[in-house]
């Protein structure tokens, strides 16, 4: 198994080109690991991609194969996501009553219960489902009157 990481050079001069990148495999700086070879500059600079990094690593080293043979360690920052928000489902009101609308169910002190349409939908129109919970894990079973 092995860690994914964007590995950026934000600085290099004018004599490195062709690195190699290296970790420390055991985490505890030795020794290091070619995992990735033959990286251009320009493809360090804007962000190399790598899924190689080995699960231990935490340090990479960037080693220049150009007439400058110097190299640089970066230590390896672990990001937390961001999480996506998850949408809600469409809260509707269904009234079992019979009234022609909400609002005249509502005039009449009526209690109509809240429905929940699938999320993704915005009109109850098949395919989509009622549920009558927020989050649409318990199904609606409506009568001849919902």
């Amino acid at each position: 198994m092995a860690k994914c990481g964007i590995i950026t050079l934000t600085e290099s001069t004018i004599n490195t080109e062709n690195f190699d990148l290296l970790a420390d495999a055991d985490g505890m700086g030795n020794p290091y690991l070619i995992f990735e070879t033959g990286i251009s500059r320009s493809a360090l600079v804007s962000g190399f991609s790598s899924s190689n990094i080995p699960d231990l690593a935490t340090v990479v080293r960037i080693k220049s194969n150009a007439a400058c043979t110097n190299y640089i360690d970066i230590s390896i920052v672990a990001v937390t996501p961001t999480p996506t928000p998850t949408p809600l489902p469409l809260a509707l009101s269904i009234d079992s009553t019979g009234y022609p609308n909400y609002a005249t169910a509502c005039g009449f002190g009526v209690d109509v219960n809240p429905v929940y349409l699938e999320v993704g939908y915005s009109l109850p129109i098949p395919p989509a489902h009622l549920y009558t919970n927020s989050i649409g894990t318990i199904p609606f079973i409506g009568n001849s009157t919902d």
